[in-house]
């Protein structure tokens, strides 16, 4: 059957049941008229009892949504097909970048002498504040970089 019969067979259906003094609410999800699929109906009877119908799996939903949250929105046709595969690439760089960071600040650390009993506070005190500057003055050559554009 397809979408538009489907569609009309599910208006007639909630005409019929709101003569009876049912209410129906139904819930439409998709990003065009072609791809439109049913996920959910409310149904109210006269006698005040209140019944829902999901569709789809509940996996299926939960995926969607943890989908949606990482992808734009009318995701795959809003995007070119270059989108998926520089994705791919960016998230690789970004988890490198993660663990080199990761990798340096122990073995930072360890030079400091964490992890030592011949450690002393007063080292790991300034390789901290020796990191936390560093990071300091990064951000602000790029807040001046972006904010003077011409080099004055």
């Amino acid at each position: 059957m397809d979408s538009s019969r489907f569609r009309s067979a599910a208006a007639t259906e909630a005409a019929e049941e709101e003569a009876a003094g049912w209410v129906t609410v139904e819930e439409w999800a998709g990003s065009s008229a072609a791809a439109l699929s049913r996920t959910a109906v409310l149904t109210a009877s006269p006698s005040s009892s209140l019944a829902s119908r999901r569709f789809g799996s509940r996996w299926g939903r939960v995926g969607g949504r943890l989908l949606g949250a990482f992808v734009p929105e009318g995701f795959p046709g809003s995007v070119t097909p270059d989108y998926v595969p520089f994705q791919m690439w960016d998230t690789l760089q970004g988890l490198s970048t993660y663990i080199r960071a990761m990798l340096s600040t122990q073995a930072l650390l360890g030079a400091i002498g964490v992890g030592e009993k011949s450690a002393t506070v007063i080292g790991a005190t300034f390789q901290v504040n020796f990191d936390f500057m560093s990071w300091f003055s990064l951000l602000q050559f790029f807040l001046g970089a972006r904010h003077n554009v011409n080099g004055f």
